[in-house]
This record gives C-alpha cells, sequence and structure tokens, in this order.
C-alpha cells in the first residue's frame, strides 16, 4: 500500500478508517487513509486491515489494477492469450491476467506466475516502475541531468523471489538504463 501510494501520489483524504487493527497513532495509518481514499482496497469482511502480514503476488495485482483500472484498458483478446500454468486464486484470475497483459507483472519461463507466494519487495517496486514508465512519470528529467546511472531495472528474467525478485521475464530480458532522477525516485519509493 505504502510503495503504491508513493508511486500514484495517493494523499489521505476525508475518509474514515474504521479497522480495528489500524490505530490513528500508527506509523501506516495515512497510507491506508490514502489507499482507501484511492479505492484500490477494502479490508477483510471482520474490519480488519492486517497490515503485519504478508501480501500475496495476486493480492498485489487485484490491487494494481484496481488502481490502474485495467479492466477499461486491457482487451478480453488480450488477456485470453494469457496461459497461466499455476494455480490462482479465483476471485484473483482476471486481475492476474490483467497485470500481465499490460507488460506489469510477468510470467515465469514455465508459464507460471505463482500467485499465492508472498510478493516481495521488488515486485512492488518493479510492478510501481513499470507503470510509472507507462505513463510518462519518468520523463520529466531535471535541468542538465539527463544521464544514465550504473544501476537498471532489469525488466525481466529471473525467478523466484528474494532479492532477484519475483517478476520475471520481460520481452527482451535485457536490463533497462535508469537516469539518476529515475534511480532517484525508485530509492525513495523502495524506502518505505
Amino acid at each position: 500500500v505504502t510503495m503504491i501510494n508513493k508511486a500514484k501520489g495517493f494523499e489521505p483524504g476525508v475518509v474514515s478508517v474504521n479497522f480495528t487493527d489500524v490505530p490513528e497513532t500508527a506509523w501506516y495509518y495515512t497510507f491506508v487513509k490514502g489507499g482507501l481514499q484511492a479505492g484500490y482496497f477494502t479490508g477483510y469482511a471482520d474490519n480488519t486491515f492486517r497490515p503485519f502480514n504478508n501480501i500475496t503476488r495476486e493480492e498485489v495485482c487485484a490491487m494494481i489494477a484496481q488502481v490502474e483500472k485495467l479492466d477499461l484498458t486491457v482487451s478480453e483478446t488480450s488477456m485470453a492469450a494469457i496461459t497461466i500454468n499455476d494455480r490462482v486464486s479465483n476471485y484473483a484470475t482476471t486481475f492476474v491476467k490483467q497485470c500481465v497483459a499490460a507488460g506489469l507483472m510477468d510470467l515465469d519461463a514455465n508459464g507460471n506466475f505463482r500467485a499465492t507466494e508472498n510478493a516481495t519487495r521488488t515486485d512492488v517496486a518493479v510492478a510501481c516502475y513499470r507503470i510509472l514508465e507507462k505513463t510518462g512519470a519518468f520523463n520529466e528529467t531535471t535541468p542538465g541531468n539527463g544521464e544514465t546511472t550504473d544501476s537498471a531495472i532489469n525488466g525481466g528474467g529471473t525467478s523466484g523471489g528474494g532479492t532477484s525478485g519475483g517478476s520475471s521475464g520481460g520481452s527482451n530480458n535485457q536490463p533497462t538504463e535508469i537516469t539518476a532522477v529515475q534511480e532517484k525516485q525508485l530509492q525513495n519509493l523502495i524506502r518505505c
């Protein structure tokens, strides 16, 4: 929630946070409030948010698909062309296919999404990076600062979690050079 809010610039609004496990004094309270205001999650049926639970890759897709309104931008044809070889929960199948079709998250080389595995910070950061890149947020550079850095965001290629990420299989499997400005934006995004 924190990374998505930072990437999209969501601010807390006037919505009430009524989750029993999100006190107003918690450091994450304003992020939860911003996410609720943006409308990309509602919490659990028992009136909890479960802020300390891990989040799965399919749950990330559910939030991202709603934030990006992928139901309006990803065609049924492009989703139908996607075959996922491992299990995805019924509620999340459309969200996962929308994210894969939009190029925000990837299947591994075997056509698996690993939907019920915990998402890594890298999974979410790469998805947010791809959102920002697609929306043109990285087209702006500061004066005199368009040079690329030695850092790169891998557009795909690893399978598995951990520090190498879990989002895999970009179209050309090559690192994408990023500018110093983009690197700073990503560092701020990941530093949650």
